[in-house]
């Protein structure tokens, strides 16, 4: 039983800390196209990501079983995309050491460690904010959500490899 709670919890912890994210990206790009979340690099991002904050959530008590559903799982919640060969392409690419992969996982930690050092931080004082994009309140963010550099991590590496990507 104690399985299976973990497993939902990871599961929902990485949805809860990408879905945001992703929609963000959805509003500034359109829809994501299904090949894009294929691409080496996406996969690497997206997986790392997923790993890591579930890895965070339960303190690294996952097996390698559960964390591979739990993978399986949130990967198909925040892309909408089937889970069946996005795993059999995780063991292929990291057994492989394919580049675009590992550029993605690495990427995926400076992200991550960002996010945490982000949610360790004591609030800003009022007036100590740095200005908010503008493309991050046409996303619905309102005057109150205060920046993150996680944001422009974001942006950089996860929206400029989708616009590179499909143009």
């Amino acid at each position: 039983m104690l399985r299976i709670i973990r497993t939902t919890a990871a599961v929902r912890a990485a949805t809860r800390t990408l879905n945001p994210m992703l929609a963000a990206s959805r509003a500034r790009l359109g829809e994501i196209p299904p090949r894009v979340w294929g691409e080496p690099y996406m996969l690497g991002l997206v997986m790392t990501l997923i790993t890591l904050m579930a890895q965070h959530r339960c303190g690294g008590r996952l097996s390698s079983d559960d964390l591979g559903l739990v993978q399986l799982q949130a990967w198909s919640k925040v892309t909408g995309m089937p889970d069946d060969l996005a795993g059999e392409q995780l063991c292929r690419l990291s057994a492989g050491h394919d580049e675009l992969f590992e550029w993605g996982c690495v990427r995926a930690g400076h992200l991550f460690a960002q996010l945490r050092r982000e949610s360790d931080a004591p609030s800003a004082a009022p007036g100590d904010e740095p200005e908010i994009d503008e493309r991050w309140w046409a996303s619905g963010l309102s005057a109150e959500t205060p920046p993150r550099a996680s944001i422009g991590l974001w942006q950089l590496y996860f929206d400029e490899r989708v616009q590179a990507l499909t143009s």
